[in-house]
């Protein structure tokens, strides 16, 4: 079974919900220590992803179908 947690995305590992601080920094997420000069910024290891942009309608009406109930999909998670 899988979950979506909804958060907004930080700028940089020391803003992260996921990750503290004992003596360094550590991702929860990852169980890896972050590294001094990666905490300003988000590594590309992090396993924090955008959601993907709402598409836009456009061919026939089986592509807008799914269209649709794509962005449906991807509203409903904003909420």
């Amino acid at each position: 079974m899988k979950a979506i947690l909804v958060i907004d995305k930080p700028e940089c590992c020391t803003s992260c919900l996921l990750s503290f601080f004992n003596r360094k920094w550590f991702c929860i997420k990852t169980n890896k220590d972050i590294n001094i000069t990666d905490r300003y910024h988000i590594p590309e290891w992090c396993p924090l992803k955008m959601l993907p942009e709402l598409k836009t309608p456009a061919g026939s009406d089986v592509f807008n179908d799914y269209v649709r109930g794509y962005n449906e999909a991807i509203e409903e998670i904003m909420k």
